[in-house]
């Protein structure tokens, strides 16, 4: 028996936040889409599949670059058409066609003008996917789309077409199938998010697939190697913290660097990637509140502050290097807050080390 792996690509790139209908309509990967295009590659490397293959579309192209391997477009497996409503805004299709829309919201076998039906969908899909199957030795990957995804899975289910759309696939999920080689499918897991530890490997990986330079990624690494001596202190002083837990999230703390408020991005990125500790640590490493008890979160955030760039320094250098960026009251009282932060932790790990460890 043969696994076949269908992967939903990684999240497009919308304008301006809004939610559209792309059906043939080209999008490029967002970096969140980048990173959970990343993560799917990992996870079916790690399972033994070889070959890969993708639908000919941009977005789905660009989750298939992402596995760093080498892959192949197959026609079939591109996304259903959507008709006249392609590439438009929800919000523009609910104001132009506000009967046919909400009759498609109670009865999916209602197509938009010019739409894909269901048995065109289900024939080249099924064609891709024999395809691929054909040219593959051994497990395989198949990159897609969700609606053709969901009208071929639900045709395996012996699902009413008015169902296929409750099927559950979010985008860098992973539905397993085997395959015995004669027609027959048995669905192992649906629309399923990778679940990998966070290795060093894994944390360069990601922090690749979001556009870091060298310099950042020195940083990152710095972070983590100066988080992972600091709980060692910790733990030879009797307080043992998650090591692993507060290394992988230091190094993925800047993850978001470049994007407004980077640290609260990065965390929630974190979050619905499936590591919901190691982004709640992420989202708090530029600011922690007052009084923060001595955790993982506090040695992340006291270790980015003892690193300017890929070097280690003193609070003082750190704080002090950085005053003069402060040209408004409201910037000057974040930077003393950060800085008492800092000082706090320092006070407490140095308490129960018992010594300065940290000046």
């Amino acid at each position: 028996m043969r696994k076949i792996y269908l992967v939903r690509h990684g999240q497009p790139e919308m304008p301006d936040g809004r939610k559209y209908c792309i059906g043939k309509t080209e999008a490029v990967l967002s970096c969140f889409g980048r990173l959970q295009a990343a993560l799917a590659g990992e996870y079916t490397r790690s399972m033994g599949a070889r070959a890969v293959f993708s639908s000919c579309q941009l977005r789905a192209v660009e989750t298939a670059a992402s596995f760093g391997r080498e892959y192949e477009t197959v026609m079939g497996l591109q996304e259903a058409d959507a008709g006249i409503w392609d590439g438009l805004a929800f919000d523009e299709i609910r104001c132009r066609w506000p009967e046919l829309y909400a009759a498609r919201g109670e009865d999916r076998g209602i197509l938009p003008p010019g739409g894909e039906d269901y048995d065109s969908q289900l024939s080249r899909f099924s064609r891709g996917l024999s395809t691929a199957e054909k040219s593959a030795e051994g497990d395989f990957v198949l990159i897609s789309h969700l609606c053709v995804m969901q009208t071929f899975l639900g045709s395996l289910l012996g699902l009413e077409p008015n169902d296929f759309r409750r099927l559950e696939i979010p985008c860098g999920s992973i539905t397993t199938l085997e395959y015995d080689g004669q027609g027959g499918f048995n669905i192992l897991s649906l629309g399923q998010l990778p679940a990998l530890p966070l290795t060093d490997g894994l944390c360069k990986t990601l922090l690749s697939a979001a556009g870091a330079d060298k310099e950042l990624c020195l940083h990152c690494a710095a972070v983590s190697k100066k988080t992972a001596a600091l709980c060692g202190q910790l733990k030879a002083a009797g307080l043992e913290l998650d090591t692993g837990l507060a290394r992988a999230a230091a190094a993925l703390h800047d993850i978001a660097r470049g994007h407004s408020d980077h640290a609260a991005v990065g965390g929630e990125w974190l979050r619905e990637l499936g590591y919901p500790r190691h982004g709640e640590i992420i989202a708090r490493h530029m600011d922690i509140e007052p009084g923060a008890p001595l955790d993982e979160s506090a040695v992340v955030y006291i270790a980015d502050k003892l690193v300017k760039g890929g070097r280690a320094v003193t609070l003082a250098e750190r704080f002090d290097g950085s005053l003069g960026r402060c040209t408004t009251p409201q910037a000057l009282a974040a930077h003393n807050a950060r800085r008492q932060a800092a000082m706090n932790i320092a006070e407490k790990i140095n308490n129960v080390c018992g010594k300065e460890l940290i000046k």
